[in-house]
């Protein structure tokens, strides 16, 4: 059996190698027959002759060529010629696979190879708009957690469709949470947010006219805002261990709002403008909800209003 692994997903790419190899080494605990060589070793070890195995020994075999196109062009031709006989391809006994780290170079003898129907051959490709949600959640599922949709949404608003940095932000978010749901908020703490690519995302959503990504981002305005009021409206003497506790916030949340709100003298806000400030953002909301303005406009009178009250 021939599989191939291809993609400019290399996470998921990965994913499913591993499995394979789980599988495997699930089934033979020993592993007696497997194989790992990467494009580079091929080089110094004949991956034909990894193939072939060794006749004195009849294990079932599993034999992971990896990168080959790190490999000399010499070696490539050896190996797609090998990988193409179709001895190998109908083998019950010997399992080859070859995972490429992006997509197969057009015409070369590893496309043609993958376009053979009785070739095993699966290219995972970028997931795009509600892909990458479905996947978030199925990766989080598959690991015992669980999600909230607006945590999906905030996730993949900040982090898009790195599908590594995604499953390493579930990771140390499903950690954070311990068991319970991840939510939105967990997600505005833990999970860094690029000011440019958001600042591009808003304008984005506003000039394609996409109202509802526009309010999502309104949203995490909102949340901020929120959380300035509530830090701003609590006993300065509170420790921020009790203030974070009492506001079920993280640490640093609060930490980070009481810097913003101290800092008046340069551009913080004081308790009465976050009030009016969230008041504003409140009936922008409602003006887009409701398409009474169009969120250009509405996010320019919110931003100059705002802008002004300092």
């Amino acid at each position: 059996m021939v599989i191939i692994l291809s993609g400019s997903d290399t996470f998921r790419s990965r994913e499913k190698l591993r499995r394979i190899m789980l599988q495997y080494q699930q089934k033979f605990p020993a592993a007696l027959g497997l194989v790992r060589l990467t494009g580079e070793e091929m080089n110094r070890v004949d991956p034909v002759e990894a193939l072939r195995g060794n006749s004195l020994f009849r294990h079932k075999r599993l034999v992971v060529l990896e990168r080959p196109h790190e490999s000399s062009a010499e070696v490539q031709t050896r190996l797609a010629q090998s990988l193409g006989s179709q001895e190998l391809i109908d083998s019950t006994d010997t399992i080859a696979v070859l995972w490429c780290a992006g997509a197969l170079k057009k015409d070369s003898d590893f496309e043609k190879l993958a376009a053979r129907r009785s070739v095993q051959a699966e290219s995972f490709d970028s997931l795009e708009g509600p892909a990458v949600k479905r996947w978030v959640a199925k990766y989080v599922s598959e690991r015992g957690a669980a999600i909230e949709p607006a945590a999906v949404a905030a996730l993949v608003d900040t982090a898009g469709n790195d599908t590594w940095r995604l499953a390493a932000e579930l990771e140390k978010l499903a950690a954070y949470c311990e068991g319970r749901p991840i939510t939105a908020a967990d997600v505005a703490v833990l999970v860094a947010r690029p000011e440019m690519p958001q600042t591009f995302a808003l304008a984005d959503a506003v000039a394609r006219r996409d109202r509802a990504r526009a309010l999502a981002l309104v949203g995490m305005i909102g949340y901020a805002l929120r959380t300035l009021m509530l830090v701003a409206s609590a006993s300065p003497e509170q420790s921020v261990a009790v203030l974070a506790k009492t506001l079920e916030l993280h640490p640093f949340v609060v930490t980070k709002a009481r810097q913003q709100i101290s800092a008046r003298g340069a551009h913080g806000f004081t308790p009465p403008e976050i009030g009016q400030a969230v008041r504003l953002l409140a009936d922008t909301d409602w003006y887009m909800k409701t398409g009474r303005i169009e969120p250009e406009l509405a996010l320019e009178r919110f931003v100059v209003s705002v802008t002004r009250s300092g």
